[in-house]
């Protein structure tokens, strides 16, 4: 039997040979493919100024505003190609009035669209660092016969929205409620949409007045641009809050009454809605220190030291009922005298 040398090389199996083509193959093809995309790139970055006044388009007719930037240029990103306006400013349109100021509005370009057929498309928007304006100071009153302005109005702001998905990063919302204008800092929100399903979560900075931090989360159905036949879901959780300023800020609304004029603490609010209206809203409290004004309060000296509950406000009826059940002993205070107790179940019509 004759020996094999030492460094003779062993031969190679078929399968392992079939491997290595396949991968070879497949690194040749990504290559290819880089290349390629790098060439339209470019031949695309090459074209973007024939293409502004396009762009602009269907910059206007995804968000269905008035737009208008100062510079336009094109970069690739984590998802491809992307048009990026500069210092852009969007407005209702025939209104004079600013809705929303951005350094930067990055949209998704359709790249292989744009090759195929020489039209831009375009994908997802992203406003960085934006100012949203949904207040608007008093106007002089209208010639007669002229249209008067109003507040910006959200739902149908979003129902000219043709996009599938939005992405805010940074930035602030102003708005306005009967008694005080509120900002609030925007941490991200990002909104999608699917015919009309839409999606939206998102987390805001409050000012200290108010507390900490909301996230907030929906999932909601509207075929109608007036919300008549609105259903779904909105999710809201706050911490750090201070309800003596949510109590000011909301003067005049509806129910505010209701609601402490001091004390702190964390709560969340699930709201079901059905048909436009409101058909169900739960959530949880944990505060300290709660005290409601004179005038909604039992007794001149009302307050609830601590309390740690779930609650449930439904229809009933014609009317309404709310049920509380607390998850710890309360403490309250009434006309001076401190009561400590174990309350298993409250409820109330009306």
């Amino acid at each position: 039997m004759r020996s094999r040398p030492a460094d003779a090389a062993a031969p190679v199996p078929p399968g392992a040979r079939a491997r290595v083509r396949v991968t070879l193959v497949t690194l040749a093809g990504a290559s290819s493919l880089m290349v390629f995309a790098l060439l339209a790139y470019a031949l695309a970055a090459a074209r973007v100024p024939e293409h502004r006044a396009t762009l602009e388009r269907l910059l206007r007719a995804e968000t269905g505003l008035d737009v208008s930037f100062s510079e336009l240029d094109l970069r690739w990103g984590w998802h491809g190609p992307e048009a990026v306006f500069h210092y852009v400013q969007l407005r209702e349109p025939g209104e004079t009035a600013l809705l929303l100021s951005a350094p930067e509005l990055v949209a998704g370009v359709d790249l292989w669209g744009m090759l195929r057929n020489g039209e831009p498309s375009i994908g997802r928007l992203t406003l960085v660092n934006p100012d949203i304006d949904l207040t608007r100071p008093p106007a002089p009153l209208p010639a007669p016969g002229a249209r008067a302005g109003t507040a910006p109005d959200p739902l149908r702001l979003l129902a000219r929205w043709r996009g599938t998905r939005i992405l805010i990063a940074g930035g602030t919302l102003r708005t306005a409620t009967a008694a005080l204008p509120l900002a609030v800092a925007i941490g991200r929100v990002e909104l999608r949409r699917s015919g009309g399903e839409w999606r939206a979560q998102g987390v805001l900075t409050l000012p200290q007045t108010l507390g900490a931090t909301v996230q907030a989360s929906a999932s909601l159905h509207a075929a109608a641009a007036d919300a008549s036949d609105l259903t779904g879901t909105v999710a809201l959780s706050g911490s750090g809050l201070e309800f003596a300023g949510w109590h000011a800020l909301l003067a005049g609304t509806s129910g505010a009454g209701y609601l402490p004029a001091a004390g702190s603490g964390a709560a969340t609010v699930q709201l079901e809605l059905a048909q436009g209206g409101l058909a169900r809203t739960r959530g949880s409290v944990e505060a300290t220190g709660l005290s409601w004004p004179a005038a909604m309060a039992p007794a001149a000296d009302f307050a609830l030291e601590r309390l740690r509950a779930d609650w449930e406000l439904r229809r009933s009826g014609s009317g309404w009922q709310l049920s509380v059940q607390p998850r710890a002993a309360l403490r309250l205070r009434l006309a001076g005298l401190a009561l400590g107790a174990l309350v298993r179940e409250a409820s109330f019509d009306w």
